[in-house]
C-alpha cells in the first residue's frame, strides 16, 4: 500500500486590504421578530379577555390599530433617513389602482 502526499499550498499573496466578499440577497422569511410580534398580539389578546369586558372583536381592532400605528412610526423614520423608499412607497401606491 502507497500513501501519496502532496505538500500544502502556500497562502496567496495580498498586496492590500482584503475587500469583503459580496453576500448575495436572502429572500425575505419569517423570523424571530415576526414570531415574537405574533405571540405578544395572541397574549395581549387572551389578557385583554381575561382581564376586561371587551368583546374579541374590539381587543383585534385596538391591537391592530395600535400595530399600525407602530408601523406608521417605523416608516416615518425610515422616510427620513431614506426619502428613495418612500418615493418608491408612494409610487407604489399611486400605480396600485392603474391595472398593470
Amino acid at each position: 500500500m502507497t500513501i501519496v502526499t502532496t505538500p500544502a499550498q502556500p497562502a496567496a499573496p495580498t498586496s492590500g486590504p482584503a475587500e469583503p466578499a459580496e453576500r448575495p440577497p436572502t429572500p425575505a422569511a419569517f423570523g424571530f421578530a415576526q414570531a415574537l410580534v405574533l405571540v405578544a398580539f395572541v397574549a395581549a389578546g387572551i389578557t385583554l379577555r381575561l382581564a376586561t369586558t371587551m368583546t374579541v372583536r374590539d381587543i383585534v381592532v385596538m391591537i391592530g390599530s395600535l400595530g399600525m400605528v407602530g408601523a406608521s412610526v417605523l416608516l416615518i423614520a425610515t422616510a427620513r433617513t431614506s426619502t428613495r423608499f418612500l418615493k418608491r412607497v408612494i409610487k407604489a401606491l399611486a400605480a396600485s389602482g392603474s391595472g398593470s
